[in-house]
């Protein structure tokens, strides 16, 4: 029963935040809404900072195992496994446009705008986070340069940085504009054109 409270309050937490910001939402709130009481939350977490630490770990938990492992670790050429994550992050916009009425954008790139010049734990906690998920844009490009694919005069951690930079601001221009196709539409095509693909 105490890991089902603690879980609830992650997850809780986790959707609270990302619907409205981790600064618009109280400890009362979360505690109300994951029907828990502040005692509990305080026996798992420290404080609100605690709370959203374990918060960044089980969502970027989640986009790894359903989002980045099924499409960019999955079977296929690295276009096909670029045009299924591009496609996904697509369907998960709309998704979020049909169930709030607007985008939410990425829940770990939410944070980082965020939270990145507060707390300087939180900060190194975030960067590794987008280390791990830039990793994967790197595995890619490998395999890409490996089967001629991609040219080989593309540095594989230059290009994946570049990816995650236009896959976060699509994520920023995608909720200015409330258009889940920016991504499928702008970030797809930019993305080949940064890695030389044609």
């Amino acid at each position: 029963m105490a890991e089902d409270a603690r879980g609830r309050l992650i997850e809780t937490a986790g959707r609270l935040f990302h619907e409205r910001s981790y600064r618009n939402v109280g400890i009362a709130e979360i505690c109300r809404e994951a029907e828990v009481t502040k005692g509990s939350l305080y026996h798992f977490f420290s404080s609100k900072e605690d709370l959203v630490r374990a918060v960044i770990e089980e969502r970027w938990s989640r986009i790894e195992r359903c989002v980045l492992e099924p499409t960019l670790g999955g079977a296929g050429s690295a276009r096909e496994r670029l045009a299924a994550f591009f496609a996904g992050v697509a369907r998960g916009g709309e998704a979020q446009l049909q169930e709030h009425g607007k985008l939410l954008g990425c829940p770990l790139g939410n944070l980082a705008s965020e939270l990145s010049t507060t707390d300087p734990v939180l900060q190194g906690q975030i960067a590794e986070t987008m280390d791990a998920f830039r990793g994967h844009f790197r595995r890619v490009v490998e395999a890409g340069i490996a089967s001629g694919e991609i040219p080989s005069d593309r540095d594989p951690e230059t290009s994946a940085l570049g990816l995650t930079a236009l896959f976060q601001g699509s994520m920023v221009l995608g909720k200015t504009y409330r258009d889940p196709g920016l991504v499928s539409r702008t970030l797809e095509s930019q993305a080949f054109a940064l890695l030389g693909m044609t």
